[in-house]
């Protein structure tokens, strides 16, 4: 061996040791010097092992982390020996003072899940060597963690309602976290569907345009994945879902119609709408055959406009509707749709004049009321009759449906006295239709003139008079014309002139008139407008004339004055008794009758006549 330079005492303490000097072998050689002797004897051999002495090959680094993950601090050492770690925590920047940490005994330090508490703090490890009953410590340097809040989505999209094609939707999320955020928009076709990626969506906002936004695309699901990088870490947050719910547009789907009315009636526009969410209207009205310009109408806000009563100034108008559409979370969107145009024609309404009062006699004429409608369109006509002077409440008359009512003659008795009838006129025109009713026509039916009492027959004495007489009943103008006939009966017979009155007298009849029949008709006139006529014929009766004779023996005599008297004897053919009619000249004679003898006495010289008259048909004859 080699000695070592100074090594001469019973022990060696060696220098600082290196590795080489691992596996060296020591010996010593004492030396042993008495009596000018030396001995020497050499101990056994013991060898040096040199471990490696512990140190720090790699320290652990400072770390950045979102909260939540994990993180590991490593330390690599080196040394002979066994090597024992323990980790350490500290507030400084400082490998000592720290707290130990348990159960970190490993060369590696984990921590499972960061929290924003743990940031600022410092982690180092220390490293103990045991080799042969000896120790070494080292320590690692201290490597801070830095950890920073995860991201979190503060605001979720919320559910939004449009209508289809109409303005634009937006779906929003609201993320905060350190580092840096990105944004990928997902939809799903139900509430649990898979997700499908929106190419392109990677803002925090999500816009689908009207030109975009179809009804196809309503019950789909929006959310957003939120990626948050922060040195090398990333970590993903997913919003909650937002329901897009579309409407369709609303449409109409009937359209207001052109409306022919009469002026007074209503006029009701109307337009049906095919739509959801909240519907209102505005009527407008114009002179133009067009759907805008139009001046709004007041009050006029509901699917249909109704004109209470049409004028004459409305006519010719234009009237459409526009209808919007109001929908939408949570931005309301409004949707409008204008109607096509609808013009109102006033057509002039009904006017009934007529009918007029009829005054006839029973069963002589037809009676006939008319009315007289004017105004446009169509008309119907239904007549009525009432008990009182009223053109309300009366009593239908079945069939009567003509501006002309006609009863017969033969049904017009004076059961219909005091009736009065009336007309309801109904206008049709257009879409409308309106009533007029007439003012009431009385009719006024007299019972027809009848003979009371018949005249009688004649028998008369020759120049005696005749008369026939005829009573009758019944009112209006009664004129009577009485007829002669050489038959018995009421025809072919001649008028008599004059007689026209109800009793007719022949005041002095001939041998001629002798059974000649005589009737008389009577004329009844009653009415009004036109007059009725009824006749009625006395049954024929006839003139018996009894023919008279008279005769004078002598016609002519001479009397002496004062001196015997004449006697004349009168004779005839029913003659009756004689009476003298007109005496003679009181100077020249005088007479009396006796029976049929006529005595005259003379009494001064002179011509005189005198006349004697039979009873029965009053003939006379004259006696000179």
């Amino acid at each position: 061996g080699t000695p070592i330079q100074g090594a001469n005492s019973a022990s060696y303490t060696t220098g600082n040791l290196t590795l080489e000097d691992n596996n060296t072998y020591y010996y010593c050689v004492i030396t042993q010097n008495y009596g000018g002797k030396t001995e020497t004897i050499t101990t056994d051999v013991a060898k040096l092992e040199v471990a490696e002495k512990v140190k720090v090959v790699t320290n652990p680094q400072a770390q950045s982390r979102i909260e939540g993950t994990s993180v590991t601090f490593e330390s690599v050492a080196t040394g002979g020996g066994t090597l024992t770690y323990q980790w350490y925590k500290n507030t400084t920047n400082s490998n000592t003072g720290g707290t130990l940490i348990e159960h970190a005994t490993a060369p590696n330090y984990t921590i499972d899940s960061t929290t924003v508490s743990m940031s600022g703090t410092y982690y180092y490890c220390e490293i103990t060597q045991e080799y042969r009953g000896q120790t070494a410590v080292v320590k690692t340097n201290p490597a801070m963690l830095t950890v920073v809040s995860k991201v979190t989505i503060t605001k979720n999209p919320t559910a939004v309602s449009s209508i289809a094609g109409k303005g634009s939707v937006s779906f929003s999320v609201t993320a905060s976290g350190a580092g840096t955020l990105s944004y990928q928009w997902y939809y799903k076709t139900s509430s649990s569907g898979a997700g499908i990626l929106i190419s392109g969506a990677t803002g925090s906002t999500y816009t689908i345009n009207a030109g975009n936004l179809s009804i196809d695309l309503s019950g789909r699901y929006y959310y957003c994945v939120v990626t948050q990088k922060y040195g090398a870490q990333t970590q993903t947050q997913t919003s909650t879902s937002a329901l897009l719910t579309l409407i369709q547009p609303a449409t109409i789907t009937s359209q207001p119609q052109n409306i022919t009315v009469t002026e007074g009636k209503e006029a009701t526009f109307s337009v049906t709408v095919n739509g959801l969410g909240n519907l209102s209207y505005q009527w407008y009205k114009t002179t133009e055959n067009s759907s805008s310009g139009g001046e709004a109408i007041s009050n006029a806000t509901s699917s249909s406009y109704t004109i209470k009563s049409a004028s004459t100034d409305m006519n010719g108008t234009y009237y459409y509707c526009i209808v919007t559409q109001k929908y939408g979370t949570p931005n309301q969107v409004s949707h409008e749709v204008t109607s096509e145009v609808a013009q109102l024609t006033i057509g002039t309404k009904v006017s009934v004049s007529g009918p007029t009062s009829v005054n006839t006699i029973e069963n002589t004429k037809d009676v006939t009321f008319t009315v007289k409608a004017t105004g446009e369109g169509t008309f119907k006509y239904q007549w009525y009759k009432n008990t009182s002077n009223s053109n309300t409440g009366g009593t239908i008359i079945s069939g009567a449906t003509n501006a002309t009512y006609t009863i017969s003659a033969g049904n017009v008795t004076t059961s219909l006295n005091n009736t009065y009838y009336y007309c309801v006129v109904t206008q049709t025109y257009g879409s409308s239709t309106k009533t007029a009713t007439s003012g009431t026509a009385q009719l006024t039916v007299i019972a027809g003139v009848t003979i009371k009492t018949q005249p009688t027959a004649q028998s008369v004495y020759e120049s005696k008079p005749a008369s026939f007489t005829v009573e009758v009943n019944g009112g209006g103008t009664i004129t009577y014309q009485w007829y002669s006939n050489s038959s018995n009966s009421t025809s072919g017979g001649s008028p008599i002139s004059g007689a026209t009155n109800a009793k007719y007298t022949i005041s002095s009849t001939t041998s001629s008139l002798n059974g000649k029949y005589y009737y008389c008709i009577i004329t009844q006139k009653y009415g009004s407008p036109t007059t009725a006529t009824a006749t009625v014929t006395t049954t024929p009766v006839k003139l018996t004339v009894t023919t008279t004779t008279i005769t004078a023996n002598p016609t002519s005599i001479t009397v002496y004055m004062g001196g015997a008297n004449g006697t004349v004897t009168l004779g005839g053919t029913n003659a009756g008794t004689f009476s003298i009619s007109q005496q003679p000249n009181s100077t020249y004679a005088t007479a009396s009758i006796s029976g049929n003898k006529i005595t005259i006495t003379g009494k001064s010289a002179g011509s005189t006549t005198l006349k004697a008259k039979e009873a029965n048909g009053d003939k006379e004859i004259t006696i000179q």
